[in-house]
């Protein structure tokens, strides 16, 4: 429910304290477990946080073990390098600086000089050797290798009725990412009745409930962006890596003057989509420091400049003026501007690499292929009951009730409840993942 009205028309047409005593229909009874109160609870809380971002485009799911693997292919056609050459005439004996066999025979690959080869045999895997030979037997020379410079791969044919060469070998990046288990407990305590506020069928709940739920939110968010990673298991668990630590050693990293154009813009994002290289993911969610959201704000405000429509100056009637950036289109490739108060809350030292992460963009690719998204928030799925660890409560009762004659569960006045989020951050294709800085 989105507003909470009292629903006794004798009862104020507004939320309320709660005043006197509070029968056994209230947060405080062991025996009736009100779990309808969580969503509640939790709509209540804050939100937008990234978590619920994330939630809210769909980029969540669930998994059992606590670590995941997925494979990550790229870009089917490799471009590999030149270590070094020996020439015999119209053929090359080349050995290539990778360690991965790529090339097999009957490739046709293309010289630095633009002369095109075929592979003819496989001489070594230790370094990888190939045979190449002139398609029209044309002699080769030196300089249709340069210096160090890349083969780049246009296909392969074979003849007529001839015998197919054996399969290419490719070799997918497996990559990992490791649970986080983020915990928050609070204690509420039946005297401070003044302190609960009066809901529909006649429960109450404590404000501090959503309070601690806010907490929890921006605990998730600290880890979901700052978190280096533990990988080593010490006294109190491992942890997995953020979504800014990862990015910044795996992603597309760009800094340009506060004085950024939209020619600079069009230049990173081009980058992302290059170096992410499918065309698949056309869609960005940038989160803005709010240094930089002003900065790119300035950078693209000559559409509304330029413009002859009323509409692009006014926001609804005559004196209201403003510039809402929302979001841009470069050749299909969309990326939606949101400002993160979370970007805003370091210091200028606090983030390695990162001088001050107000004037910084982290866009992160929300677009779809067969695979799946670039980022997902996914959730543990308890296996004996079905839950999800996504803000799931539990209860230490305290007071069952306060009437006469009750029966006490334990000597304390309060009861406890504990708030978890057992999480894993999934980033795939990292490099299509980018941080554009301003310095």
């Amino acid at each position: 429910m989105s507003v909470i009205n009292a629903p006794n028309p004798k009862q104020p047409d507004k939320i309320v304290d709660a005043v006197g005593t509070f029968d056994e229909r209230n947060i405080f009874n062991a025996n009736i477990k009100k779990d309808e109160w969580d969503p509640i609870l939790k709509e209540l809380a804050v939100r937008y946080t990234i978590a619920d971002v994330l939630e809210k485009i769909g980029s969540n799911g669930t998994y059992t073990n606590k670590e995941i693997f997925w494979s990550e292919l790229g870009y089917f056609k490799k471009n590999q390098t030149i270590a070094s050459f020996t020439i015999t005439t119209n053929t090359a004996d080349i050995v290539l600086v990778e360690t991965e066999r790529y090339f097999i025979p009957m490739d046709t690959i293309s010289l630095p000089s633009g002369v095109q080869v075929q592979v003819t045999a496989i001489v070594d895997d230790s370094p990888q050797t190939i045979t190449v030979q002139t398609l029209d037997g044309s002699k080769l020379v030196n300089a249709d290798f340069g210096g160090n410079e890349t083969l780049y791969h246009i296909g392969s044919f074979m003849k007529q009725c001839g015998t197919l060469p054996a399969g290419r070998y490719f070799a997918p990046v497996r990559v990992s990412a490791i649970e986080t288990i983020v915990p928050t407990t609070a204690r509420y305590c039946v005297d401070e009745t003044n302190q609960m506020i009066w809901l529909e069928g006649g429960f109450w709940y404590h404000k501090e409930q959503i309070l601690k739920r806010q907490e929890h939110k921006i605990m998730k968010q600290g880890m979901i962006l700052w978190g280096n990673g533990n990988t080593t298991a010490t006294a109190n668990g491992t942890s997995g890596i953020g979504l800014v630590p990862t990015i910044f050693q795996q992603g597309t990293v760009v800094t340009d003057s506060t004085s950024v154009t939209e020619d600079n813009v069009i230049d990173f994002l081009a980058a992302l989509r290059y170096n992410g290289a499918d065309y698949q993911y056309n869609e960005y969610l940038c989160l803005c420091g709010y240094k930089y959201h002003t900065a790119i704000t300035k950078a693209l405000k000559a559409y509304v400049v330029n413009s002859n429509s009323d509409s692009r100056y006014f926001a609804g009637k005559a004196g209201d003026f403003g510039l809402v950036l929302k979001t841009y289109n470069l050749n299909g490739l969309i990326v939606t501007f949101m400002a993160s108060g979370a970007l805003d809350e370091p210091a200028t030292t606090n983030v390695s690499g990162i001088p001050d992460t107000q004037n910084m963009g982290l866009y992160l690719n929300i677009g779809k292929n067969d695979q799946g998204r670039g980022i997902e928030l996914i959730y543990k799925k308890i296996m004996m009951s079905g839950a999800v660890e996504n803000e799931l409560t539990s209860y230490a009762p305290g007071v069952a009730s306060v009437a006469n004659g009750s029966m006490v569960v334990t000597q304390e006045r309060c009861r406890t409840e504990n708030i978890t989020s057992s999480m894993i951050l999934k980033l795939t294709y990292r490099n299509s993942h980018g941080i554009h800085y301003l310095a």
